[in-house]
């Protein structure tokens, strides 16, 4: 078989790559993957027992009663009076700022009658660009989390008032105080607010001697720490990706799990996008030890244990000396280390030649993960490379702070400790001894964490979404944080109880916030409501001023280089894409949200190649067989998921499961893996994996389909297409030909379908870009807010009956199941024009609506499910069960009230955000001739893309964007050979890959 990109065959997962031309054999249905249709089991009734007792009529009542649910009787409660500037029904948007560790994004919330239901990006915010993340999204459900605590709560666990707290917190300060601090630590996350800051100075005053550490188990320490050996303390680097045409990762997921991923996914994918054939492109190379979505979507991607990227670098750093690209200040300090196979010296070279050639738009990056060396040897090299691409910032917020690690060498010295929305005990579990004896140990936090369990009081805080507070991004951007709604359990702030310990007495966080930015700039009433109507602070990025970098400071750092250090087994922990260190570990939507490359959901697993479990002695192991990992002298027992694309020899762990009463949906998810990165001292360490015997099932929700289409007689060909630039420009009908090779197309005529003609004066389509999608799985989680989709658990999800309406596919590539490349797809409903859902409805419950829509009645729906069966995308969604019966009251001020909360016994789809069309066309209709402007509508998943990649609208009119990307030679549909006439189409993916790298694998 050929291995150009456009004939080489996808695959979803070991066991389905066949050598020669056959294309991989079909998984297995998963529907009823685990259990016989004819014994079904649906509340406890099975459907050969229910046919058995149909012919009983006094059998009948009894059982068919049993799958009956009838929606509950509520009462509507008007207004008395109502609100001057409210219209019940017509959300109002208000700009805040969301931030996770290093990183702030600009939000806009949607509120419906006081309560915020859904989070949008600020188009004004130079990092979200009105994109946002999937962990900003799901968000808002963190505040309704009915597992928040909702009063102070003593070390026994009983609750004591609010007096009672304030006293005992007031009685540790003053203790504290009459000491001057000392013996006093205070832990916060990752400090980016301007007015925090400030009252952190004031409570600095009156403790002088006490430390500051920063608990953020995602605070950038490294990186911090090769910049202050540059720069001097306080110093940053900021990576501007819009200005690179050759990026190397190394290590570095800044297309998926970096904290900036919002803001580099913008710029990465503008760099992708191709208008016409033989337009311009970046390119990317990736070096890691685990496949993640920046190696998803490199052209060219080696892997290297985690102790030996560094050592990639070396070498690419001394190939660019060698071509006469000097490292300032470092040039003489490189060391002897680098890569040891002679692929990977290869790779260097190249990239370094690829580099050179691109001096000024050159940019290498390396992830948090790499010790601080390797951040100084990229530093310097994007230096020598020169342009603007990198930049460097001072911040003294920057400039404060140890880390965990040294509050845990000091943690039995001190005998008062202030936590502030930080848990030392679950990242460092050996601490917890010592925080648990420490006479005066206070925690502030939205749960009774591992740490507030241990104080001696947890005293709950506000949800970003209902306090006052401010944020500084690194590139200077300045928000204010508005609330949203009063806080649901009357608690006081961060902000508010930092001032409250500085000054004395209460102080209140709007007046604390505008009193900081009346005094900087805002001078007036009208300019403070402008800014917080824009949700950008006008001038306020005066911190973060530029620093000059002197790189002789590296000298030290660069000392400390090494290759791998040949370990038999390597341990690599990695923060998990979705629930980060743990802090969204009882947000349902991101438990059962897959991740995107493993596609687990609702667990943890070891994450390893076929090839190390074998070299392991582990021949015969399956995915969730169970295995132990112990590092140094911590163990913990997990399955495993074989995974194509991870580097030999290391086996991957991901952080924030197990968690132990924290709440109910987090409880017995995964295993906690903290002891075993405490035990490593790091990101990465050797360790063993020994068999533990006995499995479990893991919720893997790419198990089922096919991956590429199968025609007798004809040629295999993928459900997602790509090939090279390249082949592109020189050849623009190369996907054309390649779909008519399979089958050619032809009308379809049947009285199935005798009328095609839609009366609508605007007929939607909707296009994604495969170049420009990196798989961030941002729209599965902005649709399921929008359009109150619910979680079925882990049962469920094993089942196949996970209810998302965008199925992220993801496809390995290539012949190689040990290096593969892959490609994400999304998946969701095509709004097919000749429907075959359509067809076999015996109620008409799905039909089609004037404007090409293919709608779904809900109230017509008998549950046949017929359509399911039909549907050759398989992306209906059945609700099996009754989960919107039973959702809490404070869960369902979450939900949108523009969309029906679908119940037990229905299809259910992406309909396009058929409510936001429905209120475009008001508007339309209003103020207007009733058409629809293009762009005006928005689906829930276009707006959250941070990278552009999904744009709908009207396809009749020529000039809409996306009848224009329609128009392209990549653009094509799923399946065409079906004529079942997608709605949503697809631009083909391409690579950029270096001439030179290509030429030596064909060699």
């Amino acid at each position: 078989m050929s291995n150009s990109l456009e004939e080489r065959p996808h695959w979803m997962d070991y066991g389905e790559l066949r050598a020669g031309d056959e294309a991989p054999a079909p998984a297995a249905g998963r529907e009823f993957a685990d259990e016989d249709a004819a014994t079904l089991e649906l509340d406890g009734v099975s459907r050969r027992k229910f046919m058995g007792i149909v012919g009983a009529s006094s059998a009948l009542a009894g059982v068919s009663l049993s799958g009956c649910w009838r929606k509950p009787k509520q009462m509507i409660v008007p207004y008395a009076e109502r609100p001057e500037d409210l219209v019940p029904g017509v959300p109002v948007h208000f700009a805040s700022a969301f931030q996770e560790g290093p990183a702030v994004l600009g939000v806009l919330v949607e509120s419906h009658e006081g309560r915020p239901t859904k989070i949008e990006g600020n188009p004004a915010h130079p990092e979200s660009l009105g994109a946002t993340s999937g962990t900003a999204q799901a968000s808002v459900l963190g505040l309704y989390d009915v597992d928040r605590t909702d009063a102070p709560h003593a070390k026994s666990g009983d609750k004591v008032s609010w007096t009672e707290a304030w006293a005992t917190v007031d009685g540790a300060m003053n203790t504290a105080k009459q000491a001057g601090g000392k013996g006093t630590a205070l832990l916060f996350p990752t400090i980016l607010s301007p007015t925090l800051t400030a009252q952190l100075k004031a409570l600095s005053q009156a403790l002088p001697e006490a430390r500051v550490f920063i608990g953020d188990a995602l605070h950038p320490v490294n990186a911090l720490e090769a910049a202050a050996a540059i720069a001097g303390a306080g110093a940053y680097a900021v990576q501007h990706v819009e200005k690179a045409k050759v990026i190397a990762a190394f290590d570095s997921d800044f297309l998926g799990n970096d904290p900036h991923a919002v803001r580099h996914t913008k710029a990465y994918a503008a760099g992708r996008r191709v208008e016409k054939p033989g337009d311009p492109m970046n390119r990317l190379y990736v070096v890691e030890s685990h496949f993640t979505l920046t190696g998803s979507n490199a052209d060219h991607r080696i892997r290297q244990r985690s102790s030996g990227v560094g050592a990639v670098l070396l070498a690419v750093a001394r190939s660019l000396g060698a071509a006469g690209t000097a490292l300032p200040g470092a040039a003489g300090r490189l060391g002897d280390a680098g890569p040891s196979d002679a692929k990977a010296v290869k790779f260097a070279s190249a990239l370094a030649k690829d580099l050179a050639a691109n001096k000024g738009a050159a940019l290498v990056m390396v992830g948090e993960r790499q010790p601080a060396w390797v951040h100084a040897l990229a530093h310097a090299i994007n230096a020598a490379l020169g342009g603007e691409v990198e930049t460097w910032h001072k911040d003294e917020g920057y400039a404060v702070v140890d880390g965990l690690d040294a509050f845990a060498k000091d943690a039995a010295s001190f005998s008062t400790v202030l936590c502030f929305e930080v848990n030392p005990a679950l990242v460092l579990p050996g601490l917890a001894d010592t925080l648990g004896k420490t006479p005066n140990l206070l925690h502030f936090g939205t749960h009774r964490d591992e740490t507030g369990k241990l104080a001696t009081l947890h005293m709950p805080v506000s949800h970003y979404l209902e306090a006052w507070g401010d944020l500084r991004s690194l590139t200077g951007a300045v928000s204010v944080q508005q609330p949203l709604i009063d806080p649901l359990f009357f608690t006081p702030s961060t902000l508010e109880v930092v001032a409250r310990l500085a000054h004395g007495e209460a102080k209140n966080g709007h007046d604390l916030v505008r009193e900081t930015w009346m005094g900087q700039g805002a001078g007036s009433d009208k300019t403070w409501r402008r800014w917080l109507h824009d949700g950008v602070v006008a001038g306020g990025a005066g911190a973060g001023a530029t620093s000059t970098p002197a790189w002789d400071g590296a000298g030290a750092l660069l000392q400390t280089a090494a290759a791998d250090d040949g370990a038999k087994i390597e341990v690599s922990f990695h923060p998990h894409f979705w629930l980060k260190d743990g802090r969204y570990a009882n947000i349902p939507w991101l438990l059962e949200a897959p991740e995107p490359m493993s596609k687990l959901t609702w667990d943890n697993a070891a994450l390893m190649s076929k090839k190390t479990a074998e070299n392991l002695g582990f021949g015969g192991v399956d995915n969730g067989d169970l295995v132990t990992v112990t590092v140094g002298g911590a163990s913990a027992t997990l399955p495993v998921k074989l995974t194509p694309g991870e580097a030999e020899n290391t086996v991957h762990l991901q952080l924030g499961w197990g968690r132990k009463d924290f709440g109910k949906y987090a409880e017995g998810a995964g295993v906690d893996v903290y002891p075993l990165k405490a035990s490593a001292a790091g990101w990465f360490a050797a360790g063993d994996v020994s068999l533990a015997g006995g499995s479990v099932a893991l919720a893997d929700t790419q198990s089922y389909g096919n991956s590429q289409v199968v025609r007798e007689g004809k040629a295999p060909r993928n459900l997602a297409l790509e090939t090279s630039r390249e082949t592109y420009a020189s050849e623009p009908q190369v996907f054309n030909e390649l779909l008519d090779k399979t089958m050619e197309g032809h009308e379809l005529k049947s009285w199935i379908y005798p009328d095609l003609v839609y009366t609508g004066r605007q007929q939607w389509g909707l296009n994604v870009d495969l170049n420009a999608c990196t798989g961030c799985s941002a729209c599965v989680v902005a649709c399921q807010a929008e359009n109150n989709i619910p979680t079925v658990g882990k049962e469920r999800v094993l089942k196949g009956r996970e209810m998302h309406w965008i199925r992220l596919d993801r496809y390995y590539s290539g012949m190689n199941e040990d290096e593969p490349s892959a490609i994400l797809q999304p998946m969701t409903c095509q709004q097919c024009e000749t429907a075959p859902c359509e067809a076999v409805c015996p109620v008409k419950a799905t039909t089609h609506s004037p404007e090409g829509l293919n709608d779904m009645a809900y109230n017509r729906c008998i549950g046949t499910r017929y359509c399911a069966n039909n549907c050759p995308y398989k992306v209906r969604r059945f609700n099996f069960f009754q989960y919107n019966g039973d959702i809490h009251p404070l869960v369902q001020m979450q939900k949108n009230p523009d969309v029906t909360i679908r119940f037990r016994g229905v299809m259910e789809k992406c309909t396009y955000c058929v409510q936001r069309i429905n209120a475009a066309k008001i508007e339309a209709k209003v103020h207007g001739d009733g058409l629809v402007a293009d762009g005006r509508i928005v689906p829930a998943c276009a707006q959250a893309c941070p990278a552009d990649a999904i744009v709908f609208g009207d396809i009749l009119d020529p000039n809409s964007k996306v009848s224009k990307l329609r128009d392209q030679p990549r653009n094509y549909q799923v399946l065409r050979e079906l004529n079942t006439r997608p709605r949503t189409t697809y631009l083909a993916r391409l690579k950029n890959p270096n001439p030179d790298l290509v030429a030596q694998a064909e060699g």
